[in-house]
């Protein structure tokens, strides 16, 4: 299947680019830009293997954003790639420069700097997708969203003290974008529920885990489970359970 995507450069990366041609940091955000590139190749590859439907890449000033448009019941080891590869990508690229000796004090700096950044679980960053996964190991769909979505404003509102202390421009610039990505995802959640939830109904899942829920509450479905529900002494399979579901809410 072929796999075509858009790509986008966000406005803040002019905006930015034109502060560090000004201020004579142009070279640098230069080595970012290749360090952000390098980094989404790494997603975009592991999207590819995994067969999942890449809607656009976004290039950002201090990263990027590979939007995927697939189902939320794909297999959990699939994205674990997909993520994972970005990080991968950049450093395997910054140990093949330093190899032939391309890299310079500076260029580390930016790439450990760069790395060390986008795996802080704050959304959408790559760490806040690998703590998403892992809290999704744990929790039910919805609880591992708010609970990610807890964590990740908590440690906004601290990256909102630096920055107030440390008065960096570009700082604040991130964070105003990290506010409304936090913002954004919150509203989304209830729609990511249910498209959870309707997928199961509409598509045949299959998953060797088996997670037993007593009565019907949808919401404690897991990602990654075939489910089990307990009502009135004897056990029914999610299928009978989401259609019985959706038969109730269309005659309401």
């Amino acid at each position: 299947m072929k796999n075509t995507f858009q790509f986008e450069i966000h406005i803040l990366y002019y905006i930015v680019g034109l502060f560090c041609f000004l201020l004579g940091y142009f070279k640098d955000f230069i080595w970012i830009s290749l360090l952000i590139i390098v980094h989404e190749c790494g997603h975009i590859t592991g999207a590819i293997l995994q067969n999942w439907k890449i809607e656009k890449v976004i290039i950002l000033p201090f990263g990027g954003m590979t939007i995927l448009k697939e189902y939320l019941n794909r297999p959990v080891y699939q994205e674990w790639w997909i993520v994972l590869l970005g990080p991968l990508y950049q450093m395997l690229f910054w140990c093949l420069l330093h190899g032939l000796h391309f890299t310079n004090p500076t260029f580390t700096m930016y790439h450990f700097l760069l790395l060390f950044f986008n795996l802080i679980p704050i959304i959408p960053l790559d760490g806040f997708k690998i703590l998403q996964l892992l809290l999704e190991r744990f929790f039910s769909y919805m609880h591992a969203k708010y609970i990610g979505l807890s964590i990740s404003i908590m440690l906004l509102f601290f990256l909102g003290i630096y920055t107030i202390m440390c008065k960096n421009i570009l700082l604040g610039i991130i964070l105003i974008f990290l506010i409304k990505e936090n913002w954004k995802f919150y509203h989304m959640i209830p729609y990511q529920i249910d498209k959870f939830i309707l997928e199961r109904y509409l598509y045949n899942f299959h998953f060797p885990k088996i997670q037993k829920i007593k009565g019907t509450h949808l919401k404690k479905m897991k990602r990654g489970y075939m489910h089990l529900f307990y009502i009135q002494g004897e056990w029914k399979n999610e299928k009978e359970i989401l259609k019985n579901y959706y038969r109730y809410s269309l005659i309401q």
